[in-house]
């Protein structure tokens, strides 16, 4: 590779040209297809590729579908290797042209664009047991996609009045996603929309610069699609923003209005009936629980919460042995009982029985005995599974609740010391390793590896005292800095937006057969976890950005009638099989204790096309019937203490893995509210409004805990009080309101 041609760096192979069309082949850069032929050209000059496809038609190009495979290295195969590597981080489709960026752990980037539209991109996935992997081989840029006849219609259109069409594509190389949009920026026509923020609350204004060489008209549509006649925002819902420029380019960005917290918590509860827990290898079957104890907590009602009550002594006995504090299903997933040790104090807290605590820390005991004698906690003994969820939060969250506990029981007090060292050993380890750690399925690197290493790093460090917390503080950093090439930082949609990248996860959870980009997930809220911590131990104004819009894009899971979803696929679309309820046959439900009004029924194969937008639950209609306790999907036995038995998988899904996003909620942002100074005199507030006046800034909202961080010192008035707060991060607790 020359020094001149830097680019050259991130390509596995040269770029082709491929087709999906019968009778389609190729010969050097050339390709024939049906009616229409295509040439491409490749030009390398320093830092940039720049690739030149010239279509021709002679005649029907119908059913051809086009595409370039760019030949970037995205295969993540093991650590140190995937430094070298460049992810998919951001490929974005807009009306009238295409931009994004591939980007590695150590923040070098490889941005992309096309002034012409381009109709879809595709993902060549690696292979892993029986379905589609946890790796990505390369991309292909889908110019001509007869499924998507809306995205392709502009190059259609040329090709049919002049017989003729190119399209530019170039690739250019930089040292960070700064310089990326700065160069970007530099080198295109079409406008490029950077969003302040994308979680509003009503009242916010919509705040968006627009980088554009040529004049621009803006409209702002609110949620019902008629004309906003300011930038202020009043009801909840989705917001577009269209910039079009005087070059004949449009881009959009969309930005959320909230509702209150609690109206998503209350929702998600509600959701964990109508999809209900059920028994499984995979504690991703049963995390609906959280959801509920959590808003049993914050907004109780008797008669539901009694029915999860009851849900859980009919459910939790069939997976863990409460009288030996042993999992006896799937024991060796070290994670189920690490999320049992989080919900019995979840449990704890919603009701205040010690039981629940007590049954906790001997769980707790037990995975002790799954750590190694490097402090990790261990599958089998052999693989490292500290970041797989989060084995060290559950110990510090079950140590925390076990101190309080002390002062009704002494008997907690020397729990909480034992339970806390071994968070602490399990902490350490990932000191040592950051990035070298292992995840669940094939190895790579993979988001929630790293954001499960972050904040359970985090979240350890604010149990130090501030001189103790440097090395677990520049190990998050660390791994947040390496993770930042798995998340949609740039990404101009509230839907998306700071979401976490995973693609993997259909084929488990809701029993889609191909891999799909789901951003966000319900794991992408342990991306929110990390930023709301290293918020509060540093400070750093893009932390509380990046934690608001990644939450803000996670609870619009919830619909505007409050039904919630599984996950958003945020990828122009996607042709596979999928199972759907067969109506011809229904299934009985075998639990007792919460019976949802639904139906439920076994389940049959179809064919969809799927395009970009929200994916439902499959849990509401595909319960586990007399059964009662399954493999966590549709391939997995039911694997137990002494051996694994192939069971009917009726009802095996993991589609509650999407309430992890309202357990985040509940400890991140219900009832806080956020300000923050980010340069001397101008402030961010998220849930709380602040207003110049005379002899004070004024705040307004509705929140139990504020949480200040100021430059300097500064007078406020609060709810009828004139307070003056000096310089540095302080909480102020209220015990009236609640949003």
């Amino acid at each position: 590779m020359s020094e001149n041609h830097l680019i050259e760096s991130a390509f596995c192979h040269p770029p082709v040209l491929c087709a999906s069309f019968d009778g389609a082949h190729s010969e050097g850069n050339e390709l024939r297809a049906g009616e229409l032929s295509a040439t491409l050209e490749t030009e390398l000059q320093g830092d940039r590729c720049r690739l030149r496809v010239r279509l021709r038609r002679d005649g029907d190009v119908a059913g051809v579908a086009l595409g370039v495979r760019l030949g970037i290295d995205a295969y993540m195969a093991g650590y140190p290797d995937w430094n070298t590597k460049f992810f998919p981080t951001m490929l974005r489709c807009e009306p009238t042209h295409f931009w994004g960026y591939f980007s590695g752990p150590t923040g070098k980037v490889v941005g992309l664009y096309a002034q012409q539209p381009v109709a879809a991109y595709r993902f060549d996935y690696s292979r892993f047991q029986k379905s589609q992997g946890h790796r990505i081989h390369e991309v292909t840029l889908e110019l001509l996609q007869p499924l998507l006849p809306d995205k392709q219609r502009e190059l259609c259109d040329e090709l049919a009045q002049t017989g003729e069409a190119t399209v530019e594509i170039e690739l250019f190389f930089c040292d960070s996603l700064a310089a990326y949009l700065q160069t970007l920026c530099a080198r295109v026509d079409f406008p490029v929309l950077e969003p302040a923020r994308t979680l509003l609350c009503p009242g916010d204004e919509v705040d968006c610069a627009v980088n554009s060489k040529t004049e621009i008209t803006c409209s702002l549509r609110a949620p019902d699609g008629r004309p906003c006649s300011s930038n202020r925002v009043r009801a909840s819902g989705v917001y577009t923003l269209t910039v079009r420029n005087a070059a004949g380019f449009e881009s959009v960005a969309q930005f959320y209005c909230r509702r209150p917290w609690g109206w998503y918590l209350r929702a998600a509860r509600q959701a964990a009936a109508d999809c209900p827990p059920r028994a499984t290898t995979h504690c991703e079957s049963w995390y609906g629980f959280f959801s509920a104890f959590a808003a049993a907590k914050a907004y109780p009602d008797p008669a539901l919460d009694a029915k999860f009550a009851a849900q859980f002594e009919e459910v939790m006995p069939l997976m863990f042995d409460f009288d030996r504090a042993v999992p006896v299903v799937h024991p060796r997933r070290v994670q189920n009982t690490s999320s049992l040790i989080s919900l019995l104090v979840a449990r704890y807290q919603a009701d205040g029985d010690l039981a629940h605590l007590r049954a906790a820390g001997r769980f707790g005991d037990w995975l002790m005995t799954q750590q190694g004698d490097d402090g990790a906690y261990y599958r089998a003994g052999t693989q490292h599974y500290t970041c797989v969820i989060y084995p060290a939060k559950s110990m510090l969250d079950l140590a925390t609740a076990e101190k309080s506990a002390a002062k009704l029981d002494p008997a907690f007090k020397e729990a909480s010391a034992r339970h806390y060292q071994s968070a602490k050993r399990a902490v350490d380890d990932l000191v040592a390793r950051r990035e070298d750690i292992g995840t669940e399925g094939e190895s790579t690197l993979e988001d929630g590896m790293l954001s499960c290493a972050a904040l359970q790093l985090a979240c350890f460090a604010r149990t130090l005292p501030e001189a103790d917390r440097v090395p677990y503080l520049e190990a998050a950093e660390h791994l947040i800095d390496v993770h930042r090439c798995l998340e949609l930082t740039l990404s101009p949609d509230c839907r998306s937006r700071q979401a976490t990248i995973r693609f993997w996860e259909s084929q488990y959870d809701v029993m889609i057969r191909e891999n799909m980009m789901t951003s966000p997930h319900g794991w992408s809220a342990w991306l929110v976890y990390a930023d709301y911590y290293l918020y509060l131990l540093t400070g750093a104004p893009e932390h509380l950005r990046r934690m608001m819009d990644g939450l803000g894009a996670a609870i619009q899971l919830v619909d505007p009638s409050g039904k919630l979803r599984w996950a958003f696929m945020n990828q122009p679309y996607l042709q596979t099989e999928m199972s759907v309820a067969d109506p011809t046959k229904p299934v009985e439900d075998g639990y007792q204790s919460l019976r949802p009004a639904a139906p439920a029924y076994r389940p049959k194969a179809t064919h969809r096309l799927l395009r970009e937008g929200y994916i439902d639950q499959v849990s509401g209609w595909y319960r586990t019937g007399e059964q009662k306790c399954t493999g966590g999907f549709d391939f997995c036995p039911l694997v137990l203490e002494d051996r694994s038995v192939e069971v009917d998988p009726q009802g095996g899904c993991c589609d509650n893995d999407v309430h992890e996003v309202f357990k985040c909620l509940a400890e991140t942002a219900l009832g806080k509210a956020f300000l923050c100074e980010t340069q001397p005199g101008v402030f961010e507030g998220y849930g709380v409004r602040v207003r110049p006046a005379n002899d004070a800034f004024r705040l307004s909202g509705k929140f139990r805990a504020l949480h200040v961080n100021l430059l300097r010192p500064h007078t406020f008035r609060l709810r009828g009080k004139r307070v003056t707060l000096p310089a540095g991060r302080q909480w102020l607790l209220f015990a009236d309101e609640q949003d």
